[in-house]
């Protein structure tokens, strides 16, 4: 049975940290390649963009996502299992979509970079 009159309000939290702690993880890394990158203009660089160092953050983020969605729903009275069954395809589709997205402008970075 579900215990619906204690939400998981420190689940909730805690996948809110999680969230923006791997997002600005992911930002910083990002940041410090794309910096790496504009001034040698190498496609070893744009390598590591797809590379484990910056996909794991990532994976932070759609972790904490997730968690932070699934429990929003908790709160809301729905149950844990049903809760997580919505959150957790949706979190992995957004993210996803975002992945695939950053991966064709590091497509088209190295395109260009070959070209000039």
């Amino acid at each position: 049975m579900t215990d619906f009159s204690s939400p998981p309000f420190v689940l909730l939290f805690f996948g809110l940290f999680v969230g923006i702690v791997c997002g600005f993880a992911f930002f910083q890394g990002l940041k410090q390649l794309l910096k790496k990158w504009s001034k040698t203009r190498s496609t070893k660089i744009l390598d590591q963009l797809r590379g484990i160092p910056l996909f794991l953050p990532f994976l932070g983020v759609v972790g904490g996502v997730c968690l932070f969605l699934a429990t929003s729903l908790q709160v809301l009275a729905i149950s844990p299992k049903t809760a997580y069954i919505i959150a957790t395809p949706l979190s992995i589709g957004m993210g996803t979509l975002v992945w695939l997205q950053l991966m064709r402008q590091v497509n088209q970075l190295e395109r260009k970079s070959k070209s000039s």
